[in-house]
């Protein structure tokens, strides 16, 4: 169904040559966010430059998807959807998470008292965290931008764009613990032993 599935279709910021839109799920009636991954006939858009169109399960694209994937916990979006998106181009939707980034909160407020309100939806984050630790599934890019705080005091963690997926995991996906900022990198994941 893909394309033909979302309506109402809002270009959001996202990573360099992915497409984010806010859609509405006709299908479901319910508000979803949709990541596009475009075709460019050498290579996903930003990516892998092969000749021949790749598999984009395999693909850095499709890490986020498959992480998540492994990853039931009400404070990690569900993946809803995914398939071509028109001719040529690939998609997932998540469950769209509502709220505002941790980090915005806590710099709204001006005293130690006002930010600690927020040390339950960080220590929640911090669970489901220990979910995908326990999953085989490490984020390797938290931050606090990361970290959702919805209107109920719900948080959702987001991001896993970048996340290992450890051998052995429940489907014994591999990938590659190399990450441009090593240096926040924990020594296991380092050595590839987390």
């Amino acid at each position: 169904m893909g394309k033909d599935r979302y309506a109402n279709l809002i270009e959001c910021s996202g990573p360099p040559g992915i497409k984010v839109y806010l859609a509405h799920d006709t299908v479901l009636d319910r508000e979803v966010e949709v990541k596009v991954f475009p075709w460019t006939g050498d290579g996903f858009e930003g990516g892998d430059d092969s000749a021949a169109k790749p598999d984009p399960t395999r693909s850095d694209y499709f890490r986020e998807a498959r992480a998540i994937s492994l990853l039931e916990h009400p404070a990690v979006p569900a993946v809803l959807d995914a398939g071509t998106w028109g001719e040529e181009d690939y998609y997932y939707a998540l469950r769209l998470a509502r709220g505002e980034p941790l980090r915005n909160a806590i710099a709204r407020e001006t005293t130690k008292a006002g930010r600690l309100r927020y040390l339950p939806q960080f220590i929640a984050a911090c669970r489901a965290l220990a979910y995908a630790h326990s999953r085989g599934v490490t984020h390797r890019r938290l931050t606090t931008s990361s970290i959702v705080i919805g209107t109920y005091g719900d948080v959702m963690v987001e991001g896993w764009s970048r996340a290992y997926i450890r051998n052995g995991s429940a489907h014994g996906v591999i990938e590659s613990p190399e990450d441009e900022h090593t240096e926040f990198q924990s020594p296991e994941i380092r050595r590839g032993a987390a």
